[in-house]
């Protein structure tokens, strides 16, 4: 599916400053499939239990807002801080953005999961496009498909540890329009790829006005009443805000202007998430 409302999720809104424009709400139910872990090298196939109460919203989300929109970006960073997080698939914290010039979305996140076999923490990496001309470059690490629909998804499972800075780096190549991932640890410094793919278009790089930050409680998880550490473990996670590169190579800095809480019928006390002073955000999420 395209980014459009399909399943019920937490929700949570956040807004940071890129233009006048109102960002496209696009939200889609993760499905498992196998990953590649960077790690071990190795394929690991996992499998995520389908929990009841579908009915209830279950995403967050948050607009980057940058200064001059009318521009096009060749890159974006998305830097992310996971403060704390248990070792299991609930969650999947993502940034979308719109192709400049086609009608169409792609998404880059992570997502906490449980540890590899070795026991090292770890997190998933999801790159993917939902254009329906795009095309693997990385097939190592990307495959046809989105969710079910056009479009290609990359995954892959890279070390964790908590309160590291992970840098999401996207990049748009245009003599071969090839956007391709990058995920940077800023505590090791290791840089790790996150896939490529090649939109076979007019995509002329990234669009500057539809960004958004969001959180998705995939596994529809805790149902309703059910708000407990158990139930619905701790999560927090620092929004810092996004850099990007124009066109004409000017640097660009994003803020994170408003919030909006959305899953308080779920649990009422389960979302503390804040915009900071300096322009970041807080997600807030679940019960210690």
């Amino acid at each position: 599916m395209k980014w459009k409302i399909t399943s019920a999720i937490f929700c949570l809104t956040l807004i940071v400053p890129i233009a006048t424009s109102t960002p496209t709400q696009a939200y889609t139910q993760f499905e498992p499939d196998s990953v590649h872990d960077q790690n071990s090298k190795t394929t690991v196939y996992t499998e995520e239990p389908s929990l009841e109460d579908p009915t209830i919203d279950r995403h967050g989300v948050t607009w980057p807002i940058f200064e001059t929109p009318r521009h096009h970006f060749k890159d974006i960073t998305f830097p992310m801080i996971i403060k704390d997080s248990p070792d299991l698939r609930q969650f999947f914290f993502s940034n979308e953005f719109q192709y400049a010039e086609a009608d169409s979305t792609g998404y880059f996140g992570l997502q906490p999961m449980q540890p590899a076999k070795d026991g090292h923490r770890q997190v998933s990496v999801r790159f993917s496009s939902f254009n329906e001309n795009a095309a693997p470059v990385d097939t190592d690490l990307c495959r046809p498909g989105a969710d079910g629909d056009d479009g290609v998804t990359c995954a892959s499972d890279i070390p964790f540890t908590p309160g590291a800075q992970y840098d999401l780096t996207l990049t748009f190549t245009k003599e071969d329009h090839t956007f391709r991932g990058k995920v940077i640890d800023t505590v090791t410094h290791k840089e790790y790829s996150a896939g490529a793919y090649r939109i076979l278009d007019e995509t002329a790089g990234i669009s500057s006005t539809d960004i958004e930050s969001w959180h998705e409680d995939y596994r529809r998880h805790p149902q309703k009443g059910k708000c407990n550490s158990k139930a619905f473990p701790y999560y927090e996670v620092l929004l810092k805000r996004p850099q990007a590169t124009t066109e004409d190579g000017t640097k660009e800095t994003a803020v994170f202007k408003d919030l909006k809480l959305k899953f308080q019928d779920i649990c009422p006390n389960g979302d503390h998430s804040s915009v900071n002073p300096d322009g970041t955000a807080t997600w807030r999420l679940g019960f210690k």
